[in-house]
């Protein structure tokens, strides 16, 4: 019987042939894969001081941003209500509608998390003047009765202060480093703002000005648990609050990781939380001031929640959801709204290429990371523990 002859499934010439082309089909997968994802023209006008984003579209969008301010406290929320209340009252003056007439642009405003955005359209690219002019005329004192006001703003907060959720964050806003109000940022969006020429970084935001002492002793903050008296006629005793400062991101890795570790939580208390028990997560990454709290009622005193009771409750398969969720919303954001990422880079002077390294984070973090993420939010060595009692101070 003739004995069979193995042959070989390559021949050496095909060996080097692959050895050749493999590496080229694998970049231009690696390519095509990068292709799919939207991408943004976007640039930093140093002498207009603005964030530039170009986009194929008739006329063209200047958005005034406004940085929120953590108005937790009673005064600062005062303060805040007063001046919000102030602005639309600037905005609805017959002297600024006419001035926005003869430009021929035309205002709409937005909130979102940590800003307010005012947006104006217009026809031709607005001048460096025409921003000046506009700030002089938002700053023109409004026509209130502030006495009414500041009357009505009280009775609005006396009444606040009843709940104890609101006690407690008044209390965990009055011990958050207290800096000045953060200073409007601009965007500018249309066509041909960007050069083919690479452009400018985004500026280093200026570093934050020395925040008040929360102590007549001073110093900075400090992890502690406070008691509180219980103002509510019904004293519901059994809510407290674990909060911590939040510095804002700086580049694109901190703000995907910020953002995981906030719908991360959100997601894992329901696992964690015993029977009869009620919490609220709060997520405010300000420019100045920002902070993380987790109200909860009717949570065993001897075994709040904590990051690493909340890292052990992260698997993989919640990992996932979460990164493919974060990573569709922010797509979308990029193609359906893209302006508003350039206002988040205007907001937090972010780094131009901050989208990329904010997809890269997602990506490639691994369970142990966000593990470690999670075990830093909200541990004790770093966090404030408010409770209430029905004990008269």
């Amino acid at each position: 019987m003739p004995r069979l002859r193995k042959k070989p499934l390559f021949n050496r010439r095909t060996l080097v042939v692959l050895t050749w082309i493999l590496p080229v089909v694998i970049l231009l997968l690696q390519l095509s894969a990068r292709s799919d994802q939207p991408s943004l023209r976007i640039g930093w006008s140093e002498a207009e001081r603005l964030a530039v984003l170009d986009q194929d579209r008739t006329g063209y969008r200047l958005d005034l941003i406004l940085p929120d301010t953590p108005a937790l406290g009673n005064a600062a929320w005062h303060s805040r209500a007063l001046a919000q209340a102030q602005l639309d009252a600037r905005l609805a003056a017959p002297e600024l509608r006419s001035w926005l007439k003869q430009q021929g642009w035309q205002l709409t405003s937005a909130t979102a998390g940590g800003y307010q955005t005012l947006q104006f359209e217009m026809p031709e690219r607005p001048r460096r003047q025409q921003r000046e002019q506009l700030l002089t005329l938002l700053n023109q004192p409004p026509r209130l009765d502030l006495d009414a006001l500041n009357s009505t703003l009280h009775a609005q907060r006396y009444l606040a202060r009843q709940d104890p959720q609101t006690q407690l964050l008044a209390a965990f806003g009055e011990r958050l480093p207290q800096y000045p109000p953060p200073a409007p940022r601009w965007s500018l969006s249309g066509a041909h703002l960007t050069t083919d020429s690479a452009p400018a970084p985004a500026p280093a935001p200026a570093p934050a000005p020395a925040p008040a002492p929360l102590s007549p002793a001073g110093g900075q903050w400090q992890p502690s648990h406070l008691t509180l008296s219980a103002t509510a006629v019904h004293r519901d005793t059994r809510w407290a609050l674990l909060g911590e400062p939040l510095p804002a991101p700086r580049d694109g890795t901190t703000l995907a990781q910020q953002r995981f570790v906030a719908e991360a939580v959100a997601q894992l208390l329901p696992r964690i939380a015993p029977p009869q028990t009620d919490y609220r997560w709060l997520w405010q990454p300000l420019v100045r001031g920002g902070y993380r709290a987790l109200l909860i009622h009717n949570w065993p005193v001897d075994n709040p929640p904590g990051g690493k009771v909340l890292a052990a409750a992260l698997d993989q398969p919640l990992l996932e959801s979460l990164r493919q969720a974060l990573l569709a919303r922010f797509d979308r954001l990029i193609t359906e709204t893209p302006h508003q990422w350039l206002d988040l880079v205007a907001l937090y002077h972010l780094p131009l290429d901050s989208d990329q390294a904010f997809r890269d984070t997602l990506q490639h973090l691994t369970l142990a990371e966000a593990q470690t993420l999670l075990t830093r939010t909200l541990h004790p060595d770093h966090r404030l523990v408010i409770r209430l009692t029905t004990m008269e101070p």
